[in-house]
């Protein structure tokens, strides 16, 4: 059985720490073309699903708490932080300028 990259283990540790914000923070530790290949995926699918987490699967997100040792849950949370975020981004720039301007006055 292959060993598991270290790395798993201090997003881990920062994780307890408090200074893991967000899901997409995990790849500032470790690449994507790390966990892409541990999770047996497509690097190209899986930079996709990472830059876009709503459209992650459960069994994307279950597998890598299994490599981090994070809660499923908890981990979960993150990508949710993370799909709200990008969902806020999107509704922000889809109001036309005009809507904002009137919101301002």
């Amino acid at each position: 059985m292959q060993e598991i990259d270290h790395r798993y283990k201090y997003v881990r540790s920062v994780w307890q720490a408090g200074d893991l914000n967000s899901f997409a923070e995990i790849f500032n530790i470790i690449p994507r073309s790390v966990v892409a290949a541990d999770l047996h995926l497509n690097y190209e699918r899986f930079t996709k699903k990472v830059l876009k987490p709503d459209t992650l699967a459960y069994r994307d997100v279950l597998n890598l708490a299994q490599l981090t040792g994070i809660d499923f849950r908890k981990l979960s949370e993150l990508v949710i932080r993370d799909v709200e975020k990008a969902a806020a981004a999107a509704n922000t720039d889809a109001t036309p300028d005009t809507e904002k301007a009137g919101a301002s006055t």
